[in-house]
């Protein structure tokens, strides 16, 4: 039995040994790069919470800003395809790193809930004195942007107050119907009781790259530089520590769901729906669901888009949105 275990044991290592000595040196894009160079960061209590504005940049329409809320478990830089392209057609955008999340801070002994993350981005929006936006949203995004709207639903009941004016919502692939929704193996088992501690320590750049290659759209070219620029904001900080915690969210979409999706029927924003139905996260029936639930929603089905169409198929992302926003002003 000795044998035995001594042999398992220098197989394990050598297995181990492998993995790092083959392991990709992941060295961010250019793009990247200029992304976190571009950046700035603002104060949320003791933490540090990156940010893009586009103020900065001298646009044309600063008072009429694109809020942009990333999903799990990446960033702001989700949205780096469009985003110029909205900042040149619209006017100023502002896409914000959640905490856990991309160049903010990560820390570890906090509950990462729905609502924190909201009061974030409320809280970055009044440092930065914005008091109106249209928001562009995906996947958690989702969620994050439909608490903000209930939020927005229950103070219209107060004129004194003074709160953040949603105008208008686009939101893209996310698991706003928990019926719906069904989350990866990988997730489940993320927030299982016996693997919350260890998975969170196996998360590697391989493993990272074969979960999201089954969540795009079959012709779409995830690139080995694509998958480097998210293992590295997500490993940034250790952030793969927290993706359990962070996967809380989950649970809250089960208790909360029903009342972030009565939001949208409590006010006739203009919506639109950007989905990728090659997405085995979110399968096509969310579209009738979505018609069902909000009549007046604009639902627009991109073909061969997975679960992350501003990535995959940003041009058309682009141009429906540009529509959408023109459609009304």
């Amino acid at each position: 039995m000795a044998f035995y275990l001594s042999q398992r044991n220098i197989i394990t290592a050598l297995i181990v040994a492998c993995l790092y000595i083959f392991y990709p040196s992941c060295v961010p894009s250019e793009n990247l790069k200029k992304w976190e160079r571009d950046g700035r960061y603002v104060q949320y209590g003791q933490y540090d919470i990156f940010y893009h504005d586009s103020l900065a940049e001298n646009v044309n329409k600063c008072n009429d800003v694109v809020l942009m809320v990333h999903g799990f478990p990446t960033s702001s830089y989700d949205w780096h395809k469009i985003s110029e392209g909205i900042r040149m057609s619209i006017g100023r955008i502002v896409a914000i790193d959640m905490l856990g999340f991309g160049f903010s801070d990560k820390p570890h002994d906090i509950n990462y809930t729905v609502a924190l993350q909201a009061d974030i981005y409320e809280n970055v929006l009044q440092q930065l004195n914005i008091t109106q936006v249209h928001i562009i949203a995906h996947d958690l995004g989702d969620t994050v942007t439909l608490e903000l709207l209930r939020r927005f639903n229950e103070r219209q009941l107060n004129p004194d107050s003074n709160f953040l004016i949603i105008k208008s919502l686009a939101f893209l692939n996310g698991g706003m119907f928990p019926k719906i929704y069904k989350p990866r193996l990988i997730q489940h088992m993320m927030v299982s009781p016996y693997l919350k501690d260890i998975l969170p320590r196996l998360m590697n750049y391989y493993q990272l790259r074969y979960t999201f290659s089954a969540i795009l759209g079959k012709k779409y070219d995830f690139t080995t530089q694509e998958a480097m620029d998210i293992w590295l904001q997500v490993s940034h900080k250790s952030g793969y520590l927290n993706l359990p915690n962070i996967l809380g969210y989950l649970q809250e979409r089960q208790v909360n769901g029903q009342n972030w999706l009565t939001a949208m029927q409590k006010n006739d924003l203009p919506i639109v729906f950007i989905y990728g139905p090659e997405d085995p996260i979110n399968p096509p029936s969310v579209v009738n669901a979505f018609k069902e639930i909000v009549p007046r929603v604009e639902c627009v089905v991109l073909e061969n888009v997975g679960h992350y169409p501003q990535l995959e198929d940003p041009y058309n992302v682009l141009q429906n949105y540009i529509r959408f926003r023109k459609s009304f002003h």
